[in-house]
Formats: structure tokens, sequence, C-alpha cells
């Protein structure tokens, strides 16, 4: 009987040895050894970061800052909310003399929010608003290290939104926009729903406008 060979599976990443050998090779300075395995991995493995993050380090600790930039710019790329990508991206570019664009580079991938959370607050506590429309937005700023949240658009839409929450911790939020009423059956003022019809609310015009 004639066996059928399974196709390969190809990888889409380095495997665990290959990435504790290149940072084996950095660490211990060995940089030429380094450079050769980080070139073999970033170009097997074109969309993988990190890579090109110690490509990037390898090249500036050599003094070939023009090709450690393309490097760095190719790992703050492929990992765009990496702090350390846009760290390593932003010293780069400060050793180039780029200074305006390593200021920007610098806070780029980062969120106001750990400057907070990272203080010691004693007894007081931390809420946050913004941007807060679905459960999944408050698991995730909640599991940030605040202590509360503020709802404005989602509670808005839903006057029970912390019911919903706890009785389904997926349900989906209505879109806007919505009807009047809609919005005068969650608790809205005819007043405070002219107002905020200017925001795509409602497509239904204002009382004032009709």
């Amino acid at each position: 009987m004639k066996k059928h060979s399974s196709p390969a599976t190809i990888s889409l990443e380095p495997n665990k040895h290959e990435l504790l050998d290149l940072l084996e090779h950095y660490q211990n300075r060995r940089y030429v050894d380094a450079e050769k395995l980080a070139l073999l991995l970033t170009n097997k493995f074109e969309n993988h970061p990190f890579g090109w993050k110690v490509l990037g380090a390898i090249f500036n600790q050599t003094g070939r800052l023009s090709e450690g930039l393309i490097a760095c710019q190719k790992s703050a790329l492929l990992e765009p909310k990496n702090p350390e990508a846009h760290n390593n991206l932003g010293n780069t570019l400060q050793k180039l003399e780029r200074l305006k664009e390593a200021e920007e580079e610098e806070f780029k991938g980062k969120s106001l929010l750990p400057y907070f959370t990272e203080l010691e607050r004693g007894n007081t506590r931390l809420g946050v608003a913004g941007s807060i429309r679905t459960p999944i937005d408050a698991e995730r700023v909640m599991s940030q290290g605040v202590d509360w949240i503020m709802l404005g658009r989602a509670g808005m839409l839903h006057h029970d939104f912390p019911k919903l929450y706890e009785d389904n911790p997926r349900f989906s939020s209505i879109e806007i926009p919505v009807t009047r009423d809609y919005l005068m059956q969650e608790g809205l003022s005819e007043k405070f729903i002219n107002y905020i019809s200017k925001w795509g609310f409602t497509s239904e015009l204002s009382k004032n406008a009709e």
C-alpha cells in the first residue's frame, strides 16, 4: 500500500533555540556571530520583529548607525505598540542628530495610563474615561490597574450598561446613529439630544433645525 507523505509545515517564526542563540551571542558581545544569525533570521522570517531589533542593536554597537536605523525602523513598524522598539529607534535617530524625529519616537507606542497607574496613590482611587464603549474596552482598561471607569457614549446609549455587562460580558453595544426616541428612552433630555446630534448620535434633525 502506497503511503502518502504529509505536507511539510512552514514555520512563520524562528524556533526558541534560534532566538536564544542570537540573544546569547549579542549579550556576550560576539557581534560577528550575532550579526550572521540575525541576518539569517531576518531574511528567513522577515515579519518577525526580534531579529530586526537585535540587528539594529548590533549595527548601533558597531558604529553603523545608518544600517541600524533601517533595522530599528523595521522593528518599530512590525511592533507599532512596543515602546522598546520606538525607544531604540529614537536613540538611533538621536545619535544621527535627527533630534526632532527622535523626540517624536520617544512617546510612540506608549499610553499615558501607566504614568498614573505606576504612581504611589495611597488611598486615592484612580478612574479613567474615554473610548470605553464595549465590555472588552472596560476589561482592558481595568486590567491596567485603575480602580473605576466612567462611561460616556456607552452610558448614553445604554443607561443600564453595568447591568448588561453583568448579565453578558460580551454583549454588543448598539451602534450610532440611533433615533431620537431611542435616546429619550435611555433617559437623555431633548435639549441634550439636540446638543449631541452634531456628533452623529442621531441621523434625525434636531428640533431647532426642523
